[in-house]
């Protein structure tokens, strides 16, 4: 099965931290998660899951934000061998909603891809900079990963 996931987690615009770690069940209240093709769900642990079945699927969920500088942290565990057609892509900002757009600018972690590594990449109109290369091969199937960035 091949799946491109999109997330795009960031920090609100106020003093205090912000977190959302999904316990509530809840996508629809703090803060209003927006997704396409109803993707996603809290599972039974109170951790957001992708609800895919379809193969060469993109689908992703947002949360707006302003706030354009902080700290990102965010746990990933992957059930799915990962490929150049499969992996994740964990958007920290970007200028629009709508990922998937070849004009829509930012900033994302990808989890896998050909390499197989969890690296940096800043997305701009048509195309992408790897920012930071992470390790090859170190991306396994059924591992949790704690990424901060």
């Amino acid at each position: 099965m091949k799946i491109l996931l999109w997330l795009l987690l960031a920090a609100q615009p106020v003093c205090a931290q912000w977190t959302d770690d999904f316990n509530d069940g809840d996508l629809s209240n703090g803060p209003v998660w927006t997704q396409n093709h109803g993707s996603f769900i809290i599972n039974a642990q109170g951790a957001l899951q992708s609800a895919s079945q379809n193969a060469n699927q993109t689908f992703f969920i947002t949360t707006p934000s302003s706030q354009a500088t902080g700290e990102w942290r965010f746990t990933v565990r992957l059930n799915l061998a990962t490929s150049g057609a499969n992996y994740a892509d964990v958007f920290l900002m970007a200028a629009d909603a709508q990922l998937s757009n070849t004009s829509t600018t930012g900033y994302f972690v990808r989890i896998g891809g050909t390499e197989d590594a969890i690296s940096l990449f800043r997305k701009d109109t048509g195309s992408v900079v790897r920012i930071i290369q992470g390790t090859n091969g170190s991306v396994q199937t059924n591992v949790t990963y704690e990424i901060s960035v």
